[in-house]
């Protein structure tokens, strides 16, 4: 993609994207890359990181998007455990290269749950959909999984090509978030009423809503909903409901 011996390399978007990587220590600093930086190389409105942290059992997940998502799209990619990835994982079985596995445009698969899926992403406005099987043991399967969506404005080919380059940053850089949140998760464990909160949250009522359901002022369900972002580290309800359930603080 660049020319190493080029004396103007280090002011190539794809190495400033590389050497900012390497700051990313939260999730706010991780989005904020993605953003300011990826974004140039591999246009998306939609991130999805997965994979097993050491080969142990408990998979790690980052999901990140910049326009809205339908509620059963976010919740199935939030569920790490939802069908919806063993789909995911059937389509990159068979994209392993010589370089290893490298990164391909998903066509939804015809099934219930890429039916989620496809029409989910029409919903949001996303039309292409990137999808890698990420193997950084090289053991020849997936251990994870980058996923992108982008509109239909996006050269996907190329952003592919890029994809292929700097996906070990991406990885590296939502593998050190995950594990620094669950080195942290104890100052995000939520309480009996906070969790109630965030599954009406789920079912999209209001603040006065859940009030009336709850037996709370709307000012003590705001309150209480600015206290879940703070302890979750996200920006807004859609984003609490969907770290709560990759943390599988709700069902």
């Amino acid at each position: 993609m660049t020319d190493p011996h080029d004396p103007g390399i280090l002011d190539h978007p794809a190495w400033r994207c590389l050497q900012a990587a390497g700051a990313v220590a939260n999730r706010q600093q991780f989005f904020l890359w993605t953003r300011l930086h990826l974004h140039h190389l591999v246009p998306h409105e939609l991130l999805v990181v997965q994979g097993l942290p050491g080969g142990g059992q408990a998979r790690w997940q980052e999901l990140l998007h910049s326009v809205a998502l339908p509620p059963a799209l976010l919740q199935a990619l939030a569920d790490a455990h939802h069908p919806l990835w063993q789909v995911l994982a059937q389509a990159t079985a068979g994209t392993a290269g010589p370089q290893g596995l490298v990164p391909e445009v998903l066509a939804v698969p015809e099934v219930p749950q890429g039916e989620v899926l496809a029409r989910g992403l029409r919903q949001a406005g996303l039309s292409q959909l990137l999808l890698l099987g990420v193997d950084p043991l090289a053991q020849g399967r997936p251990q994870g999984w980058l996923l992108l969506g982008c509109g239909a404005q996006a050269d996907a080919a190329a952003a592919c090509r890029h994809l292929a380059w700097v996906w070990p940053w991406v990885w590296c850089a939502a593998a050190a978030v995950a594990v620094g949140a669950r080195q942290t998760a104890g100052a995000g464990v939520l309480t009996a009423r906070e969790l109630g909160i965030l599954r009406e949250v789920r079912q999209g009522l209001s603040n006065a809503e859940i009030g009336v359901q709850l037996g709370l002022s709307a000012l003590t369900v705001k309150n209480t909903l600015a206290r879940i972002l703070r302890k979750l580290a996200v920006h807004n309800r859609a984003q609490a409901v969907a770290e709560a359930m990759a943390r599988r603080y709700l069902d």
